[in-house]
């Protein structure tokens, strides 16, 4: 499980944001390393999600963390849960190395 802050800089979290960043370099050398094998290795970036500690955030902070993203809402952990089932089926064979955002557009650049 990565983050979008893996995919992108995110101000003043910067050691969670080098930590995500890791987790997906890691996702692509694990592809590259076990691939061959026949093993696929891909990550999930979330962006806001329902969780307990979303739920007992200020006001302020969640709508800051939705502001950015064209769907204007708290994504529920079952779209998570969805993303993650997608690509560890078998119609995801072909898929490896990816970061899949889970993200509301938050990283379209909308605002």
């Amino acid at each position: 499980m990565a983050s979008v802050a893996g995919l992108t800089g995110v101000d003043l979290i910067s050691p969670y944001t080098a930590s995500k960043h890791g987790i997906v370099g890691l996702t692509k050398n694990a592809a590259l390393e076990y691939g061959g094998r026949g093993v696929r290795v891909n990550a999930v970036a979330p962006n806001a999600i329902r969780t307990p500690l979303m739920d007992n955030s200020p006001k302020d902070f969640v709508d800051g963390l939705i502001a950015p993203q064209v769907i204007k809402r708290v994504g529920e952990p079952e779209e998570v849960g969805f993303a993650v089932a997608a690509l560890l089926s078998d119609r995801a064979a072909y898929i490896t190395g990816v970061t899949l955002p889970v993200d509301g557009g938050y990283l379209t650049g909308a605002s």
